[in-house]
C-alpha cells in the first residue's frame, strides 16, 4: 500500500471522528455552561471559505467586528440560510457535499470567516464558549498563521469555522468574534 494511501485513509478517518465528536455535544455538558456564557460545538472547518458575493448579500453578515484578522461573521437561524452558506461555500466543488443537520429550534450556527491568507498552513478554530453581555455575544476563535520559516504554497486561503450555540440565539443578539492568533 503505498505512502499516499495510507495518509488518505488515516484523514478520512480522523476527519469522521471529528465530525462525529464535534456534533455529539450531550446537554448535561451545556448545563455546566457559566452564566454569561453561551456553550459551542464547532461543526465545521474549512481553509477555503470563499463566499458567493450574492450569498453574502443574502445571508446578511454582522458588522460589528473589532479584529482585523476576521472579515465577518454570520449568524444563521434557519434551515434556508445554513443551506445557502453551504451551498455557496462548496460552489466550486464537481459534487456538493449534504450539509450537517441542525435543530434551529435549539440552536443558531454562528460562522466566523478568516480575513484572506497569502499562502497555505493555516487555520481558524474555536476558542471556547461565547461571552455573553448588554445584548452582545462574543465567538472566541484562534486564528493560525502559516508557520514562519516553512516552506508552504503560495496560494489564497480563507479559513472559517461554522460553531453551533446552545440555545438558539435571539434575533436582535448581535454576535461578533474576537480572535487571537498563533503561529
Amino acid at each position: 500500500m503505498s505512502h499516499f494511501t495510507l495518509f488518505t485513509k488515516a484523514a478520512l478517518a480522523a476527519s469522521v471522528v471529528f465530525m462525529t465528536n464535534a456534533c455529539a455535544s450531550s446537554d448535561s455538558e451545556k448545563d455546566a455552561v457559566p452564566s454569561g456564557e453561551v456553550a459551542l460545538n464547532t461543526l465545521w472547518l474549512s481553509n477555503q471559505c470563499n463566499l458567493l458575493p450574492a450569498a453574502v448579500k443574502a445571508l446578511e453578515p454582522e458588522q460589528h467586528l473589532n479584529d482585523a484578522a476576521v472579515e465577518r461573521v454570520i449568524v444563521i437561524r434557519d434551515t434556508t440560510k445554513w443551506q445557502l452558506f453551504w451551498k455557496s461555500v462548496h460552489a466550486s466543488q464537481f459534487e456538493i457535499p449534504k450539509a450537517p443537520d441542525v435543530d434551529f429550534d435549539k440552536h443558531s450556527l454562528v460562522a466566523v470567516i478568516a480575513s484572506p491568507q497569502s499562502r497555505a498552513g493555516g487555520g481558524i478554530e474555536l476558542a471556547g464558549n461565547a461571552a455573553r453581555a448588554e445584548g452582545l455575544l462574543q465567538v472566541p476563535v484562534t486564528i493560525r498563521d502559516p508557520a514562519a520559516g516553512t516552506m508552504s504554497a503560495a496560494v489564497v486561503t480563507q479559513p472559517c469555522v461554522v460553531v453551533q450555540t446552545y440555545p438558539a440565539l435571539e434575533d436582535d443578539l448581535k454576535v461578533t468574534a474576537g480572535a487571537s492568533s498563533t503561529n
